[in-house]
C-alpha cells in the first residue's frame, strides 16, 4: 500500500483546516500592509482624521501613535484563535475517524473520559496500526496549550509541566527538527504558554495538518481490506442496484472507488 493512502473521513477536516491558515495569513498580510499606512500618518492624529474615508476609523477612534501596539495585540489573538480553531478541527477528526475504524474492525467505541486524541491512539494501538507516538504528543501538547488560554490558568497544569520534566518538549524538538516541516523556530520547550508570535500560528497550524494527515494515512493503511471492500461494495449498489450480479463491472467500480476514496489501488 503506497503512500497516497487516506480514509474519506479527513477530507472536510483538511479544508477546515485550510481556511483557518488562509484566515491567518490574510490576517497578517494585512496587518503589514495596514501598518505601512500608518507610518505615513502623523502619530498624533486621531484614527478619524487620518483615514476619513474608512466607515469604521470612528470605531476605535485612537491616536495612530497607538496602533503598533494594537497591531502586535491583533497578531496574537489571530493566533490564538487559529490554534483554537485548528485543535477542535483535529479533535473532531478523531472523533468521527474512531466511528470509522470502529465500524470496520467491528470494536467498542468506549473510551470513558479520554478525550479524542487519547481515545484514538489507544484505539490504533489495539489493532497495530503503525505511527508515530510523537504525531500524537504533538496534538495531545497542543490541546493542554490551548486549554490553559481558554480556562486563562494562572499557571500550567500538571500535565504540561510533568511534559517537560519528563523530557517530552526536547523529544518532540528534535523529532520535528528532523522533519521537513517549516516551523519558523517553534519550541516546545517554551513556557510562556499565552505568549504568541503569528509565526507560532503558522507553526501550529503546520503541525496539526501533518500530524492529521499522517495519522489518516496509517489508520487508512490499516484498514481490513475484506471490510473495507464490503462496505464500499454495499455504498456501490445502494447507487447502483442494477450492477448485482455483474460481479466484473461491480468489482470494477468497487476497486475504482477504493482508489479514489482511499488512495489505494488494488487489481
Amino acid at each position: 500500500m503506497n503512500e497516497t493512502a487516506r480514509t474519506p473521513i479527513v477530507a472536510p477536516f483538511r479544508q477546515k483546516l485550510d481556511m483557518v491558515n488562509d484566515q491567518l495569513c490574510f490576517g497578517a498580510f494585512y496587518a503589514f500592509e495596514a501598518s505601512l499606512q500608518l507610518r505615513d500618518q502623523s502619530v498624533a492624529s486621531f484614527t478619524t482624521d487620518a483615514f476619513p474615508q474608512n466607515p469604521y476609523a470612528s470605531r476605535i477612534h485612537r491616536r495612530v501613535s497607538e496602533m503598533a501596539e494594537f497591531e502586535e495585540i491583533y497578531l496574537n489573538q489571530s493566533a490564538l484563535i487559529a490554534m483554537q480553531a485548528g485543535v477542535e478541527t483535529v479533535q473532531a477528526y478523531f472523533s468521527a475517524v474512531r466511528k470509522h475504524i470502529a465500524a470496520l474492525h467491528k470494536l467498542d467505541m468506549n473510551s470513558g473520559d479520554s478525550a479524542d486524541d487519547e481515545a484514538l491512539h489507544e484505539q490504533i494501538r489495539s489493532i497495530n496500526c503503525r505511527t508515530a507516538t510523537e504525531l500524537f504528543e504533538t496534538v495531545v501538547y497542543l490541546r493542554r496549550r490551548r486549554n490553559h488560554l481558554i480556562h486563562q490558568l494562572p499557571e500550567p497544569s500538571s500535565e504540561m509541566k510533568k511534559f517537560w520534566k519528563t523530557g517530552g518538549a526536547q523529544r518532540l524538538d528534535e523529532f520535528w527538527v528532523k522533519r521537513p516541516a517549516e516551523l519558523f523556530g517553534f519550541d516546545f520547550s517554551n513556557r510562556t504558554l499565552d505568549a504568541f508570535r503569528i509565526e507560532d500560528g503558522f507553526a501550529i497550524m503546520n503541525l496539526l495538518r501533518i500530524c492529521m494527515l499522517e495519522i489518516d494515512r496509517d489508520v487508512a493503511k490499516s484498514l481490513p481490506r475484506d471490510a473495507l471492500l464490503e462496505e464500499i461494495e454495499k455504498s456501490v449498489l445502494s447507487e447502483k442496484p442494477h450492477l448485482k450480479g455483474d460481479n466484473n463491472r461491480l468489482r470494477k467500480k468497487v476497486l475504482c472507488r477504493l482508489q479514489r476514496d482511499y488512495g489505494i489501488i488494488s487489481s
